[in-house]
């Protein structure tokens, strides 16, 4: 699977920006972007791919 460039969108000039996202799954496709992101995840497990890391992921 090739990765996509996954552009962020830009509202104004914050320096960061709060997202929450209430769905049964992550977004699903395999991409990269330049911005650092930090997820928390509050139930659920699985794979996370990251970087040249792949890892389990839990609560």
């Amino acid at each position: 699977m090739r990765p996509l460039l996954f552009k962020v969108p830009a509202v104004d000039d914050r320096s960061f920006r709060v997202e929450q996202d209430d769905l049964p799954h992550f977004y699903g496709q395999l991409h990269f972007h330049p911005e650092i992101q930090l997820t928390l995840i509050q139930q659920g497990n699985g794979t996370l791919i990251a970087g040249d890391r792949i890892d389990r992921f839990a609560p």
